[in-house]
């Protein structure tokens, strides 16, 4: 799916530069796990391929879980930057290019986000695609889950799975080979693929206009009806969708939090 709307103006499919990017975090909560390494590589038809990668040092402790995924453990990070002696760096590595990832919308973006929060600055508001959703519409049924099973379905070879870089990498050859595809077909821009139906979503939709209207404003007013306190006003700056929850900064807890939308009354 691609993730925002669509402008009337095209995007063309060889001469954007797009940026896969892949995390690894120090658990899966996006309220309280942080960032222990982030890649970003980026291509445009015609260019040289781009990379950035580093460790991050989270300032909390890593989850064995998540060390036994990814293989980076406390005392390794002990001495890699913080996020926010790095953020300016990722900000124009970024820019305005197309954000490309797998299954980026289960956490990555929400996390992404958070960083940039935390360190002052604004969300990525950037149009967000994600292969995972697209690539099932783009050939014919894969039934893989992993970026390695898509990848070896598709004669891509990958190595070091759960790793940023090479996460990045194989994500954003996956990309390109969706993009070579398209241009074969006659498909030559974002706006086509979207029209024709290769970024249907199963987001919720009043998550994803309350994420948009955060892309116009950043600050957000709802009206939050939850089961566990009272109906209350709050203004938030969305950071992320995930299905049926919107992750944002809420001002009125000073923290992070995950909002059901069928409790958010209106929103403005």
């Amino acid at each position: 799916m691609i993730f925002g709307d669509i402008p009337r103006d095209p995007i063309p499919l060889n001469s954007t530069r797009f940026v896969a990017f892949d995390l690894e975090t120090t658990g899966v909560a996006m309220h309280k796990d942080r960032i222990v390494e982030i890649a970003l590589v980026a291509w445009k038809k015609g260019s040289k391929k781009e990379t950035f990668s580093t460790l991050v040092n989270p300032g909390v402790p890593v989850s064995q879980r998540s060390t036994d995924i990814h293989g980076l453990t406390n005392t390794l990070l002990r001495n890699a930057p913080f996020f926010v002696s790095i953020k300016n760096q990722i900000k124009d590595f970024i820019r305005d290019s197309v954000l490309i990832g797998f299954n980026v919308l289960s956490l990555d973006l929400s996390m992404l986000n958070k960083e940039i929060r935390l360190s002052g600055e604004p969300p990525f508001y950037n149009y967000i695609i994600d292969v995972f959703s697209v690539i099932n519409r783009v050939f014919n049924p894969i039934h893989e889950k992993s970026l390695a099973g898509v990848a070896k379905k598709l004669d891509i070879a990958s190595q070091g799975n759960h790793r940023a870089l090479p996460d990045a990498e194989t994500t954003m050859k996956i990309w390109i080979k969706i993009v070579e595809k398209m241009e074969r077909l006659g498909i030559h821009t974002l706006n086509e693929m979207f029209e024709r139906g290769y970024f249907k979503t199963k987001l919720d939709e009043k998550a994803q206009q309350i994420f948009l209207l955060g892309r116009q404003q950043r600050f957000v007013e709802i009206i939050y009806d939850s089961p566990f306190s009272q109906r209350t006003r709050r203004i938030i700056e969305p950071l992320g969708v995930r299905g049926s929850k919107l992750d944002a900064f809420c001002h009125l807890r000073a923290d992070f939090r995950s909002f059901s939308t069928k409790y958010i009354l209106e929103f403005k």
